[in-house]
């Protein structure tokens, strides 16, 4: 899917230091970053990512 965005100044702003921050190339995948973390945060979309330093064996 593709959105298209306007974004005021101060948003503008705010998204150049996040993708300075992250590293992130584009403002295209800040924001989808800023917007996939969002969500997971928000519990509508459920993390991927594994975490390796925790064990998988012991109780339940």
């Amino acid at each position: 899917m593709k959105v298209t965005l306007t974004l005021l100044h101060a948003e503008q702003v705010a998204l150049r230091r996040f993708m300075a921050q992250f590293d992130i190339a584009t403002p295209e995948d800040a924001a989808a970053t800023a917007l996939r973390d969002w969500l997971i945060g928000q519990g509508y979309l459920k993390s991927l990512e594994i975490d390796e330093d925790t064990e998988t064996a012991g109780s339940a």
